[in-house]
């Protein structure tokens, strides 16, 4: 299928813990994303996690016929990396995958797996499947690298320096066997650490064909003001997706320091960035539609007051708008 803009599709929407509530509709996968783009090569699939809806994803890439899948790792707690335990891209030769994921205390993506799929934790170790496992991407120092996609230069990682200065001269970028392609043909992803327990990544995708932007932001707890890196990370993008999985009232009574947001704090990260429209996901596990929905109405209603008491129209104009606010549910597709 021709792609002519980045896409997402949500195979997994919810956070901690893959439970599916009797009546509940949104979902019960945790979380894992798929983004689509004209920039990547026809046999290539790029991820976002590899939570409980990985396993879903990896049926659909069969059906696609699949021949390499990207994971970029946000952490490395189970919610987020379960799925790659289930999903049969991990049992399948013919199938190229690579990790990416944060290097903290010696720990990448392929050693979580080894620690993992071994017995008595799981009956198959990594080792007897790494063979089609690409070599992994570990990032120290996120901020420090960028990731580059192009549909015949395929994958490419390069050092935040080489990559400023390229585009500074207007170089091209390099990619493999002695290829160089222009920037504004490529998806460049860029990285920063949230605000989480562990090293976790938030990651930055710009398409450069048509220009479009979108931030996968989970993991991240509220915080009081907006550090200049995050601010940069965010700048005027047209799709964030945020980690909101608690509200305030349970924010403030238990789980402040948890590592995750709440509606009225996307609300202000939107308003202090220029963000254009914000998806709600990383939802709490053990909530039914109606309280998950409810942090979506108190963000509209929100982003309705902060507007109504905007003096100035014109200042008016680069806030977040209510209808900018939704829901991610499992197995919804967005365009950015």
């Amino acid at each position: 299928m021709e792609v002519e803009q980045m896409k997402l599709k949500a195979y997994g929407t919810f956070g901690s813990l893959a439970v599916f509530i009797p009546g509940r509709t949104i979902g019960g996968n945790t979380t894992c994303y798929r983004i689509d783009s004209p920039c990547l090569p026809a046999d290539t699939w790029l991820v976002n996690d590899g939570g409980t809806g990985f396993a879903v994803l990896c049926a659909d890439a069969l059906k696609a016929g699949v021949k390499r899948i990207i994971v970029l790792l946000t952490h490395y707690h189970h919610d987020h990396t379960q799925g790659l335990l289930l999903g049969a891209a991990t049992y399948i030769k013919g199938i190229k995958v690579t990790l990416v994921g944060p290097l903290e205390d010696g720990w990448g993506p392929h050693k979580v797996l080894m620690d993992v799929m071994k017995k008595p934790l799981h009956p198959r170790a990594f080792q007897l499947e790494a063979s089609h496992f690409v070599s992994p991407v570990e990032l120290e120092y996120p901020q420090n690298q960028v990731l580059l996609l192009h549909p015949e230069g395929g994958f490419k990682v390069l050092g935040i320096d080489t990559f400023e200065r390229l585009c500074d001269k207007g170089d091209q970028l390099p990619f493999r066997k002695g290829q160089k392609f222009a920037l504004n043909e490529c998806l460049v992803i860029r990285m920063l650490r949230t605000d989480h327990p562990e090293k976790t990544i938030s990651y930055r995708f710009d398409e450069g064909p048509t220009g479009k932007s979108f931030v996968f932001l989970t993991d991240h707890a509220n915080q009081d003001g907006v550090p200049a890196d995050l601010k940069q990370h965010l700048k005027s993008i047209d799709l964030l997706i945020q980690d909101v999985q608690y509200n305030r009232e349970e924010y403030d009574a238990r789980t402040a320091g948890f590592g995750h947001g709440t509606p009225d704090y996307a609300v202000r990260l939107c308003n202090a960035t220029g963000v254009k429209r914000v998806g709600f996901t990383h939802h709490h596990f053990m909530w039914d539609d109606a309280k998950i929905e409810a942090n979506v109405t108190a963000a509209q209603e929100l982003a309705a007051k902060i507007i109504a008491q905007t003096v100035v129209s014109e200042d008016a104009d680069g806030l977040l708008k209510p209808e900018g606010i939704f829901l991610v549910r499992d197995y919804m597709e967005i365009d950015v």
